[in-house]
């Protein structure tokens, strides 16, 4: 494809090097596009958004008899995701779908593919009919959620929510990024992570509204089995299936931030971190084993579950009218009346513990 992006020639691993088929992502084909692994391999993809119930679906989908579903988060796929997210190899990437050899469906949910301005011409590059499924949430509802994710995780350090937008000029800036970002704010930019309108729009474009199925989060919470029947019907699999709908993802906070920062060295290091790492543990195989039997329970028994306050009144009205203009627009692109989402008094899908 001649008009691709050089990102799209020659997808790179983790080292940013292409050198050796292990640091190598992707390799293209004469016609243009990715020669991959003749074993089994993706054919639909949950692209997000962040808090929006894509744990819940991810685990809903992973139930049901036919469809595989690999790890979750991997984000082999957009480019511009690397300095936020450590990506997996080809070989780890593919790898991960061993074993489904025998599902009708094999799919894969990273939560930043939408926000990702590349993903959704990388998927498509590796495979035009992939089917691609996106579950939003009123911004009003979700930015906190997501703030409140941030912090447990160590991206944000500004505890509350109302500073935390207000920061956002400064680190667009370079100014007030805590150090697990490395120099990249992409993640603390909050109103564009719901830019629903723009990321739904990119998708529909490459891909077509056809092969493109947008659910929203109040649905998958008050009508959860029909919402998960739409889904099989989409994936053409047997949609009489129904698993056990129950909420996933809860709101959290940690224990200790002290413990939780020394974890981070270890579960989502920092990009200069990450460099060094690769020096003293060049495996990334050996890199995964440290986190999953050193940093994944250190960090569960760090984790607290409860559910978050509500946000101050007249900030969710400010918020509302500020996002209403783009709802519209999302409401008339998906064909739905969306206006609740910033009515005067909306209320919450939840009660603050997602």
């Amino acid at each position: 494809m001649p008009g691709r992006r050089r990102s799209l020639v020659a997808y790179k691993g983790i080292s940013g090097k292409a050198s050796g088929e292990e640091n190598t992502r992707f390799s293209f084909s004469k016609a243009g596009l990715p020669s991959m692994t003749t074993g089994p391999r993706p054919d639909f993809f949950i692209v997000g958004a962040p808090k929006c119930g894509t744990t819940s679906l991810n685990a809903y989908l992973s139930a049901h008899p036919a469809i595989f579903m690999a790890r979750k988060e991997q984000h082999f796929f957009g480019s511009d995701l690397a300095d936020i997210w450590p990506q997996p190899t080809a070989s780890l990437y593919f790898g991960s779908f061993a074993g489904s050899a025998s599902a009708a469906r094999r799919g894969e949910a990273s939560g930043w593919y939408l926000r990702s301005r590349l993903a959704a011409e990388e998927i498509h590059a590796y495979d035009s009919r992939a089917q691609i499924i996106a579950i939003l949430r009123n911004p009003v509802e979700m930015l906190p959620s997501y703030h409140s994710q941030c912090l447990w995780r160590g991206w944000e350090t500004i505890q509350d929510f109302g500073e935390a937008l207000a920061a956002e000029s400064d680190r667009r800036n370079g100014r007030r990024i805590p150090r697990m970002n490395g120099d990249n704010p992409w993640r603390l930019l909050y109103r564009d992570v719901v830019r629903f309108y723009e990321q739904i729009e990119r998708y529909f474009s490459v891909f077509g509204k056809n092969q493109v199925s947008v659910l929203l989060f109040d649905d998958l919470v008050e009508r959860p089995a029909e919402t998960y029947k739409s889904v099989l019907e989409f994936l053409g699999v047997d949609s009489n299936f129904a698993p056990n709908f129950g909420v996933l993802n809860a709101n959290k906070y940690n224990r200790s931030r002290l413990v939780r920062r020394a974890v981070d060295v270890v579960w989502e290091p920092s990009p200069r971190v990450r460099r060094i790492a690769r020096r003293f543990v060049p495996v990334q195989p050996m890199r995964r084993a440290m986190m999953s039997h050193v940093a994944l329970p250190v960090r569960r028994a760090n984790t607290r579950i409860a559910p978050r306050p509500p946000i101050d009144a007249q900030l969710r009205q400010r918020l509302a009218a500020e996002f209403a203009p783009d709802v519209h627009r999302l409401g008339v692109l998906l064909g739905r009346d969306m206006t609740h989402w910033c009515a005067p008094g909306a209320s919450r899908a939840t009660d603050g513990s997602a």
